[in-house]
């Protein structure tokens, strides 16, 4: 009887604090500007798009200048979807002439285009870095204490550090698509048979092992972004919430290419694509907006009384 009261009392403190969690998030939001935040969150994550994707231009540029391989391939890629580039581009017509100019001034602006866009994107990044700092301490409650210096210091060593994951998880991935076949017929037959299981076991927990990777790194920025170290299972709150929102944004956004895309094309031409990308960095903002006040809503209801966030931890 008393295990059975027991188990009724922990019951009955999990359903109050679940109803106590809600009402503190509910009143979280009320309080905080969350559009406000969620605006210049998007406004610099858009900043850090562009030089990305001319750091990614140039990483193209140096694979096309290393490999002729590497070059027919993106060659024939681009010329198999010239009907649909035509759509983005009315003003002109595209050839295959125009594919190869576009080419030859990618192999040829590599080296500039890397280092300006690698320059741009450490700035750029780490204002990003900075306003999801703000944006954390504003919701936690919490106060700049450091330097201006040493904060921006500090954006840049935790942009370079969460980059730098998310290039060696992208390249590795990128080898295994690259050594798939080679290490297909390394071992002969039993070898191959047991790679082609593993490697569709792997393809078929996927999209597990990606929300678990960006559980992961969303974690880390939590924890260790803000002055003020918030605890792991804090952490892992806000990091859960927000890549579960991310898996919904991605069915979301390719419910909506295949329905309305095709009449947003229509109306705005090639600026559809430009259009697609605000509305993008806007959702992403606003989805890490509310994981923080889910994050701060658990922080002040849900853990164990006694731990709190309230001081910086040494170090």
């Amino acid at each position: 009887m008393r295990e059975v009261g027991k188990k009724a009392r922990s019951a009955q403190a999990g359903r109050s604090c679940w109803k106590a969690f809600w009402y503190t998030w509910w009143r979280v939001v009320q309080r905080e500007p969350i559009f406000y935040m969620a605006s210049a969150l998007a406004f610099a994550l858009g900043l850090a798009i562009l030089p990305l994707l001319l750091f990614v231009l140039s990483g193209l540029g140096f694979v096309l200048s290393s490999s002729e391989v590497a070059y027919a391939r993106v060659r024939d890629w681009l010329e198999a979807y010239l009907p649909v580039l035509e759509r983005f581009t009315p003003e002109r017509g595209l050839s295959r002439e125009h594919l190869e100019a576009l080419l030859f001034s990618l192999i040829e602006g590599r080296r500039v285009t890397g280092l300006v866009a690698l320059g741009s994107l450490f700035l750029t990044g780490s204002s990003l870095i900075a306003t999801l700092r703000t944006t954390l301490h504003a919701v936690f409650g919490f106060s700049e204490s450091r330097h201006l210096l040493v904060s921006k210091l500090y954006d840049v060593l935790w942009f370079g550090i969460l980059g730098s994951i998310v290039v060696i998880l992208g390249v590795s991935g990128t080898l295994i698509g690259i050594l798939w076949e080679p290490l297909r017929h390394l071992g002969g037959q039993g070898f191959e048979v047991a790679f082609s299981v593993w490697m569709r076991l792997i393809g078929l927990l996927g999209p597990l092992l990606a929300l678990g990777v960006n559980v992961g790194l969303f974690a880390l920025l939590f924890r260790f972004v803000p002055e003020v170290r918030l605890p792991w299972s804090t952490a892992w709150v806000g990091s859960g919430g927000f890549s579960l929102l991310l898996e919904l944004a991605r069915y979301g956004v390719g419910f909506y290419l295949a329905h309305a895309f095709p009449r947003l094309n229509a109306l705005y031409g090639s600026y559809s694509l430009l259009l697609l990308l605000v509305l993008w960095c806007y959702y992403v903002a606003l989805t890490f907006v509310l994981s923080v006040t889910i994050a701060a809503a658990y922080e002040q209801t849900c853990r164990t009384p006694g731990r709190t966030a309230s001081a910086p931890e040494p170090g």
